[in-house]
């Protein structure tokens, strides 16, 4: 699939008008749906520019990109837990899916720079610790 430059710009336009119109949408059920929405369509987009681009290791995008879909796989489990289970225990299947999306996360981190070689490079992987302990917290 090789989208062309306008194709590109109409499907980043309607994205950034789901996310400035985030916020006027009504409470409740509809704004929640809307946000589970905008974060599943820009992982989507996110792939479809993976895929484009194909980088030499795409191993650790995916892994971030996998993290990121957790994430939003949990707030549409949040979403049902609270309005259509009324779930009260804990931990909930939200609760998990969020941890394995920051631990997807902070390994997709690792992997990006952990590949650049063996040659001392320290501070690449510090500043890899630094974001993904960023991301967990």
């Amino acid at each position: 699939m090789d989208l062309s430059f306008r194709q590109a710009g109409v499907v980043l336009a309607t994205l950034v008008a789901l996310v400035v119109t985030y916020p006027v949408s009504p409470e409740g059920l509809p704004r929640d749906g809307w946000y589970a929405a905008v974060g599943s369509a820009s992982i989507l987009w996110a792939f479809l520019g993976l895929r484009k681009h194909q980088p030499l290791r795409p191993k650790p995008w995916l892994r971030v990109l996998a993290g990121f879909g957790a994430w939003a796989a949990a707030d549409v489990a949040a979403l049902l837990e609270d309005g259509l289970f009324h779930a009260t225990f804990y931990p909930l299947p939200s609760d998990v899916l969020h941890l394995v999306g920051y631990v997807l996360i902070g390994v997709g981190f690792l992997a990006m720079v952990g590949g650049r070689g063996s040659t001392g490079d320290l501070p690449a992987p510090l500043d890899a610790a630094i974001i993904a302990t960023g991301t967990v917290v």
